[in-house]
Order: C-alpha cells, then sequence, then structure tokens
C-alpha cells in the first residue's frame, strides 16, 4: 500500500513539475509583437493601380480543415489531419487559387512553419503559383509547442501562421497592426495574437487605397473580445477615408455578416455559444457591406462535413468606404470541400 501511494505521489509531483515547467518555457517564449510593425513586400510590382480592380479572399484552413475533417477544439476528434488528406486538401486549394484570376488577394490561416500542415511554408508554396504579385505576411499565430488536449492524445505542436496579402499592383506601405483584448495568462501563451495587415497603394497623383486584411477573435464568448477589435477596425478605417483614401476591409470577421444570422441556412446542428452578429451598435455611417448572403462562408468543425447536418454561416466578407462603388460579389460554393471556409470575389470600382 505504502509502495502504491509513493509511486502515485511520484507520478503526480512529475506531472505537476512538467506542466509548470511547460508554463514556464511557454511565457518566457510567448509570441510578443509590437502594436505596429512594418512589413516586407517580397517581390513587389511597379504596376500602377486601375480604377476597377478584383480581390479575393479566402480563410484557408492552413490546408488541413477541409470536408473530411472535424477539429478538436469544435467538439470534433482530430488532431492532426492526416498527411495524405492535407495534400489533397491543399492541391485542391492551389488549383482555386489560380483560376481565381483576382488582382488582390486575402488569406487567413496561412501556415509558414507547423506541425498541424506538416512544417510545409505555405507562403512559399502560394508564391510560387503567383509569381507576378507581391505579397506581405503578418503572423498572428505563434507558439513553440502546444500541447495534447487530454492524455494519451497527439500533441498539436508547433505553430507558426498568419495573414497574407498578394497583390498585382505595387504596395507602397504594408504593416501588422495588432487588434486589442486578448486571453489572460496562461490560456494566452497557447492562443493568437490577433492582427490586421494594411496595405497601402498611391494612386500617383489621386487619394491611395488602403487594404485591410482582418481576422477576428473566434472563441469569445459574450464577443467582448470582439467588439475592441471592431471599434479599433473602425477607428482606422474611418481616419483613412477621412484623408481621403479609399478602404477596403475584408477578411475573417467571425461575426455574422449583416443581413444574415444563425438560421440563414437550415442544418440538424445549431450555432455554438461563439456565434454571434455584430454589435447593433456598431455602424460606420456611408460604408457598404459587401455580401453574398446567398451562400454560407464557413462551417462548423464539430464533424466532417455533411450539407445540412453542419450548421453554415457567413462570417466573411467586405466592408468598403463610401467612395467605392460594388460591381459584383459572390462567394464560391465548392461544398467546402478544401476548407472549412468557402472563398469570396469582390469586383469593385472606385469612385
Amino acid at each position: 500500500m505504502k509502495i502504491g501511494i509513493k509511486v502515485a505521489l511520484a507520478l503526480i509531483g512529475f506531472v505537476v513539475l512538467l506542466t509548470v515547467g511547460l508554463l514556464t518555457w511557454l511565457t518566457i517564449t510567448d509570441y510578443k509583437p509590437n502594436d505596429v510593425e512594418k512589413l516586407t513586400v517580397e517581390n513587389n510590382r511597379n504596376t500602377q493601380l486601375p480604377d476597377e480592380i478584383t480581390i479575393f479572399n479566402w480563410n484557408i484552413g492552413y490546408g488541413a480543415l477541409g470536408q473530411g475533417t472535424d477539429f478538436f477544439f469544435d467538439g470534433g476528434e482530430t488532431i492532426i489531419t492526416p498527411e495524405s488528406e492535407y495534400r489533397g486538401y491543399m492541391n485542391g486549394i492551389l488549383d482555386t487559387i489560380k483560376d481565381s484570376e483576382a488582382d488582390i488577394l486575402f488569406f487567413q490561416e496561412v501556415d509558414i512553419d507547423s506541425k498541424r500542415s506538416y512544417y510545409d511554408n505555405q507562403l512559399d508554396i502560394i508564391s510560387n503559383i503567383l509569381p507576378d504579385y507581391g505579397s506581405v505576411f503578418g503572423t498572428n499565430y505563434k507558439v513553440g509547442y502546444i500541447p495534447p488536449p487530454a492524455l494519451f492524445k497527439e500533441s498539436y505542436g508547433r505553430v507558426e501562421a498568419g495573414l497574407v496579402m498578394f497583390s498585382k499592383y505595387r504596395m507602397d506601405e504594408s504593416s501588422r497592426l495588432s487588434l486589442p483584448g486578448g486571453y489572460s495568462w496562461p490560456r494566452s501563451t497557447l492562443f493568437l495574437d490577433r492582427c490586421m495587415i494594411v496595405s497601402r497603394i498611391n494612386r500617383g497623383d489621386k487619394n491611395s487605397i488602403v487594404l485591410i486584411n482582418t481576422h477576428n477573435s473566434a472563441y469569445d464568448q459574450g464577443g467582448f473580445i470582439k467588439k475592441m477589435q471592431l471599434e479599433f477596425i473602425k477607428s482606422f478605417a474611418e481616419t483613412e477615408y477621412d484623408k481621403g483614401n479609399y478602404v477596403v476591409i475584408g477578411g475573417d470577421w467571425n461575426s455574422y455578416m449583416p443581413g444574415t444570422d444563425g438560421e440563414t441556412f437550415k442544418s440538424e446542428e445549431g450555432p455554438s455559444i461563439y456565434n454571434q452578429g455584430l454589435p447593433k451598435e456598431w455602424k460606420m455611417k456611408g460604408w457598404n457591406w459587401a455580401v453574398d448572403r446567398k451562400t454560407p462562408s464557413s462551417r462548423s468543425l464539430k464533424t466532417p462535413y455533411v450539407k445540412g447536418e453542419n450548421f453554415e454561416c457567413v462570417i466573411d466578407g467586405f466592408l468598403l468606404s463610401p467612395n467605392i462603388g460594388i460591381k459584383s460579389i459572390k462567394t464560391e460554393d465548392l461544398g467546402f470541400k478544401f476548407s472549412d471556409h468557402n472563398p469570396i470575389k469582390l469586383s469593385l470600382i472606385l469612385n
């Protein structure tokens, strides 16, 4: 009996020491970006921006969240998608990007060195199929090691990922801006450092266009963090518009887009506690939403995708300053074959 107690105490002590050691290491190595960081534009172009352009937006789910996948943090089982499935999803993503024929592309959840995507540098992979585009990358997720969600489970491991913007036209200035809000310690050491990346394209003697690619908080019960982020985005965007610039805000808002809600698309599964609309008081006077309300842009990851069973909603879209006109907006219904998001394509005109 005494031996059993000693063994049990030794095991408990070992687990405690291991946990304390991991938390200490995660705290020391925690990614802490500055509020504003200049970004280097790779392969920058010299082409001048015309009055009519197309913008493509897609949260690619790091190439591993296609139709056959669920995700442990959303109530599913999968921690790391099998490599053969990942390769298939990634190939489908690349083919879709090549077919987009867009002038500017926004991406979210792009890995550059992560266990979950087999340490592929997806930025380089996408850049290789877009040789005539400049690109900027802003990190929003950098953790050296994420432990298993439970005993005897696989670890999530290392993650380094972020947001990307590609452009056929010269990006004169690009920055990473940290979004406010976040989780308390120690949860903060394991989760994303939310940000938006901003690129400015000058138009000679005309006003500039300011492009904002954002990925707002997801696991935010009550939407308190998102409210802070939305106010930050609003203040920044309105300041740029007041200078006479054109402003495009696009990305994964993680909030129902205006004119949609949790019942827009019928399914057996209902919304989670994290699904919310934009705050009613959050408005930008004269600004216009470019949203396809007929096609879901996101699906739940509680189970592999089956149409009519998984919860679906619209949380991806664009918000445009009053001096920009919308020619068309369409979500490409891929049936979530390659990602848990469907891509969106916007055609706009600078008035």
